[in-house]
């Protein structure tokens, strides 16, 4: 009996087990049914996350440098180097032989006067552009005396009368004759003597630091100028003599903003180009001047004496518009100043300035085109 139950109670308690055990380890099947509980996901709940507005960086503002002007033409320079640099003064001729000349476009400043004889010559001053080359370069007068102070520039020419060159060794001009420094000037095969005489301003400014010149100058008074164009005036073209066998006219461009010079019934020009040698400010400067016992040439010329301090008559013409006013300058060593009638400035047109030395008589004709 006790094996009985024994062997019973063995079976129950194995099918006990063996149900258990399926239990943990079968998974009830999927019915696919309505009945059968759906899967569920949980998921973190969306969340709108701002996007960051874009950051601009800063773009670095240049800083506007002042813009360098010449003093002497009110025109835009590189550097400053460019406006104080030792002006340098150089004599041209101006005989029909000696036209067209090589520098007058590069130049700041252009005086013309007589010399003897009834024919001019140019003094030309460079400072803020530099010229290749310049010439052909004549003899020093007494009028050369009285302008490269005014400027502490350099007086380059070749050679001068006896009286004048006695003047130059006892005086304070900075002088680089090419009497006695051959080496800065060099002569050309396409002119005959004497009007083959060239230099350059890289050439120059060697002989003047060889010479013990400063190299640098105080920056020069500056001219006043225009901030802006006048409106069309009636000085088309303007006529002088400046002698008997010299008459000039200067013919107004538009285009250009500029006079053209004619003489000897052509145009003054530049011989690198053939160009008419732009003009964009013309003075008149009346001054005194008298006949000197000076013996300038072979024909027995006379030099001439201008009397380039004190006070005078100008006129100033530019953009086609003429102006009237004085000159005025108080000692060799002072600029000249261009007034009007009140005593202010009279403003020149940026670019180069021309002025012509002529004698209180002279008659200027004034014409519109």
């Amino acid at each position: 009996m006790r094996s009985r139950v024994s062997v019973w109670l063995g079976s129950l308690l194995a099918a006990t087990l063996l149900a258990a055990c399926g239990s943990q380890t079968t998974a009830p099947p999927s019915t696919g049914s309505a009945a059968a509980s759906p899967a569920v996901t949980t998921a973190s709940p969306a969340v709108d996350t701002p996007t960051p507005a874009p950051t601009n960086t800063p773009v670095p503002t240049a800083v506007p440098q002042p813009s360098v002007r010449s003093p002497l033409t009110g025109l835009p320079v590189a550097s400053l180097d460019d406006i104080t640099r030792l002006p340098l003064l150089v004599k041209l001729g101006n005989s029909g032989a000696e036209r067209p000349q090589s520098g007058l476009s590069q130049a700041d400043v252009v005086y013309e006067s007589v010399t003897e004889g009834g024919i001019t010559r140019y003094a030309a001053l460079f400072q803020s552009r530099e010229a290749t080359t310049i010439g052909p370069v004549r003899s020093a007068r007494l009028s050369d005396l009285q302008i490269a102070p005014e400027f502490g520039a350099v007086l380059a020419h070749v050679g001068a009368s006896s009286p004048i060159m006695a003047m130059l060794r006892n005086g304070s001009v900075l002088d680089l004759d090419q009497f006695f420094y051959q080496q800065y000037y060099h002569r050309t095969k396409d002119r005959v003597p004497p009007y083959n005489v060239y230099t350059g301003t890289a050439t120059l400014r060697t002989g003047a630091k060889d010479r013990g010149y400063p190299g640098t100058v105080a920056q020069l008074a500056p001219y006043s100028f225009e901030t802006a164009p006048p409106d069309g005036g009636s000085a088309s073209t303007v006529d002088f003599d400046f002698a008997p066998e010299t008459h000039a006219q200067y013919v107004y461009d538009a285009t250009q903003h500029a006079y053209h010079q004619i003489e000897y019934r052509q145009p003054t020009a530049d011989a690198a180009t053939g160009q008419p040698v732009p003009i964009s400010n013309l003075i008149v400067q009346f001054a005194p001047v008298r006949t000197t016992t000076i013996v300038e040439d072979k024909n027995g010329s006379h030099s001439l004496d201008y009397s380039l301090t004190g006070s005078g008559k100008a006129l100033l013409f530019h953009d086609g518009v003429e102006a009237q006013g004085r000159w005025v300058r108080k000692s060799l060593a002072s600029r000249t100043s261009f007034e009007d009638a009140a005593g202010k400035p009279l403003a020149l047109a940026a670019g180069s300035v021309w002025i012509a030395l002529v004698s209180p008589e002279t008659a200027v004709t004034v014409r519109s085109l």
